[in-house]
């Protein structure tokens, strides 16, 4: 599988897309640097998906989850 999954931009102000073209059905999620979770959506099938976070500044992890895919990006919010 052309695992081409993005998350941008990097650093953001709390706007992130999530480029999920290859994968037909995701799940994700939104972690703070102490691992508590911010955030989560599943079963998205959009190909760029939207995530407006209403955090702190700081360092935080996207988990994006599909059948037999998993990855994290760690991302820096302004």
């Amino acid at each position: 599988m052309d695992n081409s999954v993005s998350v941008y931009p990097n650093p953001s102000n709390g706007k992130i897309y999530v480029n999920l073209e290859s994968l037909s059905s995701a799940s994700v999620r939104v972690f703070n640097e102490f691992g508590k979770q911010v955030y989560h959506d599943f079963d998205i099938t959009d190909n760029i998906y939207q995530i407006d976070l209403k955090v702190s500044s700081g360092f935080y992890y996207v988990e994006i989850i599909s059948d037999n895919y998993t990855q994290v990006f760690k991302m820096i919010i302004k």
